[in-house]
C-alpha cells in the first residue's frame, strides 16, 4: 500500500513538472510576442534622406498612438529617449495594428484624441493650427510602425520632419550674391502626415515669405526658410548680384 502511495506520490509531482514546464514556455512566448524597446532616427535635411541618429535635444515632446481595426486603442503619453533614441515601450504584436508617434506638437495641432473613439482616418487628417509659418524651433516629426509586420526584438522608427528647409547654395569661385528672397502663395498650414498627392488642408490659407540680406549671401546658407508641405504654385524672386550687377 504503501509503495502505492509513494507511486501515486511521484505521478503528481511529475505531472506538476510538467505543467510548470509548459506555463514557463508559455510566458516565454507571450513575452516574444511583445515589443518593448524603440530605436528612433530622424530624416536629416541634406539631400539624398541621409539618417542621423535622435539626439535629446532634438526630441522636446513625443506621444504613441495606438490603432487597432482603425480605431485609436491606447495612447502613450510623454515617452522619453536615451542619448542613443530608445525609447522604453511595451506594445502587443497583433493584426491589423499600426503605432503612430508625433513629435514635438505642442502648440502646433490639437492632439486631444479619444481612446475607442478617434479613427485612423480621422488622426492621419489631422492639421498643423494655422500660423504664420513653421519654425525651426518647432520641427514637428511623425513616424509609424505596422505592429503585424514587426519581427525584430528591438524595431525601428524613421521620425520624418513635417516640413521642408530651403537652403541656397553658392559656390565658393562663383562671383554671384544673393541680397533677398520673396515667395508668395505659401501654406500656413498642413497635415500632420503626408498625403499622397501632396495637398494643403480644406480652407488652409496663404502666405509671404519675405526676407532682406543687407550684406548679401556670397556662401551656401542652410535654412533660410522652412515650408509645409503643399502643392506646387509658388512664386519666387530672388534677388542677386552676379559680377556686381543687381538682377
Amino acid at each position: 500500500m504503501r509503495k502505492y502511495n509513494l507511486l501515486f506520490f511521484i505521478f503528481l509531482v511529475i505531472i506538476h513538472l510538467v505543467s510548470c514546464s509548459k506555463d514557463d514556455r508559455s510566458e516565454t512566448r507571450s513575452g516574444e510576442e511583445a515589443i518593448h524597446k524603440i530605436r528612433f532616427k530622424e530624416v536629416a535635411y541634406v539631400t539624398g534622406g541621409t539618417v542621423a541618429t535622435v539626439g535629446q535635444n532634438t526630441v522636446t515632446d513625443l506621444h504613441g498612438y495606438l490603432f487597432k481595426d482603425s480605431v485609436l486603442r491606447k495612447v502613450y503619453p510623454d515617452l522619453t529617449l536615451n542619448a542613443e533614441g530608445i525609447c522604453a515601450i511595451e506594445v502587443i504584436r497583433s493584426k491589423d495594428a499600426h503605432l503612430y508617434f508625433l513629435a514635438n506638437i505642442t502648440g502646433l495641432a490639437d492632439a486631444n484624441f479619444e481612446v475607442d473613439a478617434m479613427t485612423e482616418r480621422d488622426f492621419l487628417n489631422v492639421a498643423t493650427i494655422e500660423g504664420s509659418g513653421p519654425s525651426v524651433s518647432q520641427s514637428f516629426m511623425t513616424g509609424m510602425l505596422d505592429i503585424s509586420l514587426i519581427t525584430e526584438l528591438e524595431p525601428e522608427v524613421l521620425l520624418t520632419r513635417g516640413f521642408a528647409r530651403m537652403d541656397i547654395h553658392i559656390s565658393a569661385d562663383e562671383q554671384v550674391s544673393v541680397e533677398g528672397v520673396e515667395i508668395e502663395n505659401l501654406a500656413k498650414s498642413s497635415y500632420l502626415f503626408a498625403h499622397m498627392p501632396v495637398v494643403s488642408p480644406d480652407g488652409a490659407t496663404k502666405g509671404k515669405f519675405e526676407m532682406t540680406y543687407a550684406s548679401g549671401i556670397s556662401h551656401t546658407y542652410e535654412g533660410v526658410c522652412y515650408l509645409y508641405e503643399q502643392p506646387g504654385g509658388q512664386t519666387v524672386v530672388l534677388e542677386t548680384r552676379v559680377q556686381g550687377v543687381k538682377n
